[in-house]
């Protein structure tokens, strides 16, 4: 249903002007800022687009954090108000440890594609991720709908859901040495995963991307308690289209679109941005997003 904050902001910091302003902004942020950067370090700095230098995926992903800051700090926006920040950390981190026991449901998707002989880029692969993860958005919802953002996380809890972290990151590790696999390239996953696929992507996405489009579209919805507006959908189909073009290079035009990893991806875009909503910070959508690391690992390891 609608909420009064259209009626309550300035109208014309909703114009359509504003919005189209908006969209162009972080597109070319997106597909020209950051891709151009990264081909150009790539090449100066690596030899080529298709290195295998295991340090290049490091120096490009640092770029998730890089642009945002400087746009903030170049046009003097609030940190806070882009969702980075520290403010109920205990409380964000508890919902997005929630969130994730309930994430956790996508790897069962992830298990089945092997058996059924499909992969998550088929499409028979994905319309089952994504029918899981349909699910636990919903899910996700409805347990955010159930809790007040004035309920405290006691100190205690907070260490518990900050050891269960650890656990569920070094785990991959443990399980490595025990099989007798090498660990450095569990380790590489793992910190790839949680700390530039997760908590960098979402800095970028639900961080810049998504507050930028909030600011112009405003947040004039509201289900189960979370507000929202066309920013949220907007940035999921922006995340959605990049994980398309990882397999397509739109400057050369070369390789294909990988059309069905960006069905699944644009409902985890959904759920991501919710958290966002919700918290008001990237931390529960950094921590879901970035404890995918595990899975990651697991499937490393038996692949």
């Amino acid at each position: 249903m609608e909420t009064e904050e259209h009626v309550e902001g300035n109208q014309e910091q909703y114009s359509l002007k504003n919005k189209i302003i908006a969209i162009i902004d972080v597109v070319v942020v997106r597909l020209v800022v950051y891709a151009l950067i990264a081909r150009g370090i790539l090449i100066l700095f690596f030899g080529g687009l298709e290195t295998e230098s295991p340090v290049a995926p490091y120096v490009i992903g640092v770029l998730w954090f890089i642009i945002p800051a400087v746009l903030i700090l170049l046009f003097r926006r609030s940190f806070t108000a882009y969702g980075l920040t520290l403010e109920n950390i205990k409380r964000n981190v508890d919902v997005g440890m929630s969130a994730f026991l309930i994430f956790a449901l996508t790897f069962v998707g992830y298990i089945m594609l092997g058996p059924l002989g499909t992969s998550y880029n088929e499409p028979l692969g994905a319309i089952i991720l994504t029918g899981i993860f349909a699910i636990v958005l919903g899910l996700i919802l409805n347990m955010l709908g159930k809790r007040s953002k004035d309920d405290e996380t006691t100190r205690a809890n907070h260490y518990a859901n900050v050891g269960i972290i650890a656990v569920i990151l070094i785990a991959p590790l443990f399980m490595a040495m025990n099989l007798g696999k090498e660990a450095a390239p569990i380790v590489s996953i793992v910190v790839w995963q949680f700390v530039f696929s997760g908590f960098g992507e979402e800095t970028f996405y639900r961080g810049y991307v998504q507050s930028r489009l909030n600011e112009a579209f405003g947040r004039p919805y509201e289900i189960r308690g979370v507000k929202f507006g066309m920013g949220l959908f907007i940035t999921a189909f922006l995340f959605s289209l990049a994980h398309m073009l990882n397999t397509f290079d739109i400057y050369t035009l070369t390789g294909e679109l990988a059309v069905w990893w960006g069905t699944f991806t644009f409902v985890g875009g959904l759920i991501f941005g919710l958290l966002r909503e919700w918290s008001g910070s990237i931390v529960p959508g950094g921590l879901v997003h970035g404890l995918e690391a595990f899975g990651e690992a697991f499937g490393a390891l038996f692949s």
